[in-house]
């Protein structure tokens, strides 16, 4: 058979091709957490509270029964604690008590007549680098169609599974110049779904590179991180541009630039040993127990995340890791950049990891750091933490967040006494290799 490819099917190909999207989704067991602890922080939410919708956004549902959208006000407000049909949709929203269901009227129709349940599509004005929503009671396979593209299977493409309850919550990222105008969920079985908490945002995920270093007491030199400022946790008051948080099942400890405690892991663990090597230098650090506490390494309810806040922004944030059993997720400023282990090279074998290194070397952008714990069943995964390095972007020399002229005499002084700060690019000498690198860095500003 002679194929025959118009200019229009090369073209859509292309498309295809050439699309940047990233695909994931988060565990049911975080159903209902905030923004931040599952990766879409500094989002506009639409809750379908109301049947007004948010600016930016309008919903589209296609039936065989029938259809209505685009459009920013829903038919009816679909209330979550009454399904007339049955019990499949109950209790279905992320948050709140109203959610989107996908017919014609949003409320339950009869379940048998598959022609009541159709295609749910978003679509976005203008159109948004990031997309997520929560997913309740899909039985069966769903595709993603894209800017009108199918791109694959939704569970196969974000690892959302089918459920006839909590499936989770998918994000879809777009990078480079790709953006979301639409996004559809194209039903092919007549299976009913619920979706809800949609988070978009024109902002795209922050541009940062991820680096591990399989070392341990190692020299800020030798590890790039010359000239940061390091936060040993060895004192319950922090350095001034840093806080952290703890948000665990449990509760939430935080924001604080003041410990709650110390944390020993030979003074203060009771049940067990598993920091007693966590401490990259001194004899205290950050463990991801809530309030900077152990617990019974089978409480998952306080075995949660842990995040640091910057202010002002920083352009790289090393951190050590020590026990990390199990992959756990790595939020930049609010959003999910991906695997710890998968962005780092560091190994999930407990022990001693290594040295977790964030940078975005041409900009101090770097807002927040947070480390999205591992949930299987009731248990947590605990790490430790230490040796916090901070710094601001290159030419910043006496990390005030501010490049300007009190940089460059500070800079020059510390190279005329020959001070190690001096040593610019790091290569263990200091010489006017160093100077050549600092004047262009503070030419490019920060």
């Amino acid at each position: 058979m002679r194929l025959a490819f118009t200019v229009s099917t090369i073209l859509a190909i292309a498309s295809v091709a050439q699309a940047d999207f990233r695909y994931r989704s988060v565990t049911s067991l975080r159903w209902g957490f905030s923004d931040r602890a599952i990766g879409v922080g500094n989002c506009t939410i639409e809750d379908f509270e109301s049947t007004t919708l948010t600016t930016g956004i309008q919903v589209h549902i296609i039936t065989p029964a029938g259809s209505y959208g685009p459009t920013s006000t829903l038919p009816s407000r679909y209330t979550t604690s009454v399904d007339a049909n049955g019990s499949a949709f109950l209790n279905s929203q992320w948050t709140g008590t109203a959610a989107l269901i996908n017919t014609a009227a949003n409320q339950t129709l009869p379940y048998a007549n598959t022609n009541n349940w159709g295609d749910t599509e978003l679509v976005f004005n203008p159109p948004v680098k990031i997309v997520g929503f929560s997913m309740y009671n899909r039985d069966a396979g769903a595709r993603l169609v894209i800017n009108g593209v199918d791109r694959g299977d939704i569970g196969a493409l974000t690892g959302l599974p089918t459920s006839s309850t909590r499936g989770g919550y998918a994000v879809i990222s777009a990078s480079g110049p790709d953006s979301i105008s639409t996004l559809k969920i194209d039903n092919t079985t007549g299976d009913g779904f619920v979706i809800d908490h949609v988070a978009f945002s024109t902002e795209a995920d922050p541009a940062v590179t991820v680096s591990g270093l399989s070392v341990w007491n190692a020299p800020d030199a030798s590890m790039g991180i010359q000239r940061a400022a390091i936060e040993n946790f060895e004192s319950l008051q922090l350095n001034p541009r840093v806080q952290v948080q703890w948000e665990a099942p449990a509760g939430t400890v935080g924001p604080t630039n003041i410990l709650p405690t110390l944390f020993d892991p030979f003074a203060n663990d009771p049940f067990g040993t598993a920091f007693r090597v966590g401490a990259w230098d001194g004899s205290h650090g950050i463990v991801t127990g809530r309030g900077n506490q152990s617990w019974n390494y089978a409480d998952g309810t306080n075995w949660g995340d842990t995040e640091f806040y910057f202010n002002p922004p920083l352009a790289l944030v090393g951190i050590s890791i020590e026990q990390m059993d199990a992959e756990g997720r790595l939020i930049v400023n609010g959003r999910d950049i991906g695997g710890i282990s998968a962005l780092s090279g560091l190994s999930t074998n407990g022990g001693r990891q290594g040295y977790l290194k964030i940078e975005s070397p041409t900009q101090a952008i770097i807002t927040s750091v947070r480390f999205a714990n591992n949930r299987l069943g009731t248990a947590g995964d605990g790490y430790m933490l230490d040796h916090l390095g901070m710094r601001g972007c290159g030419a910043d020399f006496n990390d005030d967040a501010i490049v300007d002229f009190f940089d460059y005499l500070d800079f020059v002084q510390a190279f005329s006494n020959e001070d190690g700060s001096s040593d610019f690019n790091g290569d263990g000498v200091i010489d006017f290799f160093d100077y050549l690198d600092f004047v262009a860095a503070f030419s490019q500003g920060c």
